[in-house]
């Protein structure tokens, strides 16, 4: 494995969270006991990884790379800001960074900044770093839907995007969105995972995102999963993306329940509970 670098989203406007975020952006509004910064948990597995921390900015972006330096604990935070006023998306900014030779093409986690993942990432490393030495492009981070588990419905379509894979954990589909008839079809018939926005992406992966033609994210955002675009779908179903799972603790920031589930909640005693039982 060549050089790991760090990647997080931390650019979306956080509309359902209105007015929470109408003068902050959501990844660096102040949680749990402690009121840190949702980001500065979010980061948190990767302090022990690397020195040097990327932070992709669109919404509100100079106020999250002032509060990361202030809280993060990394030798450098550098924050990726877009060309223009126009949100270029997860896969977007990283092609754009990749172009611009802001990011390296090395292997590379990508972390939705919304999402609060409490997990060994040692040992999601470890099988990434495997799955790329056999020649698998990416790795994706999953949660198992459980029979009751309840997901998040609005106008009927669940709030989440769905992998299919086959008996080996390869990916053979990406679902986004799915109507709620069609999520419990998929639960019933088919192996499925929810991504929870935590990617390995092997150097080679990188080098694709950096050949995605910027006509692709500069009209409109272009997020990782957007298995459309051509170059996407060559690293996610052309079956060379695995999915990896295993018993973690998964905090979304997308809505106000979700806020206030975190608000006042001892995060730092998850973390290190969570950490003591390895």
């Amino acid at each position: 494995m060549q050089e790991l670098q760090v990647v997080i989203h931390a650019g979306g406007k956080g509309l359902r969270l209105r007015p929470h975020t109408e003068k902050i952006n959501k990844t660096v509004i102040g949680v749990g006991k402690e009121k840190k910064p949702f980001l500065y948990y979010v980061s948190y597995p990767y302090r022990e990884l690397v020195d040097t921390l990327y932070l992709t900015l669109h919404y509100k972006g100079d106020k999250v790379l002032e509060i990361a330096k202030q809280y993060l604990d990394f030798e450098n935070i550098v924050g990726l800001k877009e060309p223009s006023e126009n949100y270029l998306g997860r896969a977007g900014i990283m092609s754009y960074a990749l172009k611009n030779g802001m990011l390296r093409t090395t292997s590379t986690i990508s972390h939705n900044g919304s999402d609060l993942l409490i997990y060994n990432v040692r040992k999601f490393l470890d099988e990434s770093v495997r799955n790329e030495n056999n020649r698998y492009l990416a790795t994706v981070l999953v949660f198992k839907p459980y029979a009751n588990w309840k997901p998040k419905v609005i106008d009927n379509k669940v709030q989440f995007d769905f992998i299919l894979v086959d008996e080996n954990n390869v990916i053979k589909d990406i679902v986004k969105k799915p109507e709620l008839d069609e999520y419990y079809k998929m639960l019933e018939e088919e192996n499925i995972f929810v991504n929870v926005g935590c990617i390995y992406l092997s150097a080679n992966a990188m080098k694709l995102i950096k050949e995605i033609d910027p006509k692709e994210y500069i009209k409109r955002p272009l997020q990782i999963e957007n298995i459309e675009n051509e170059k996407i779908k060559e690293i996610f179903l052309t079956g060379r993306a695995k999915v990896y799972t295993e018993n973690f603790l998964w905090y979304p920031l997308k809505e106000e329940r979700d806020l206030k589930l975190l608000e006042n909640m001892d995060i730092e005693s998850k973390i290190k509970n969570y950490n003591h039982s390895y």
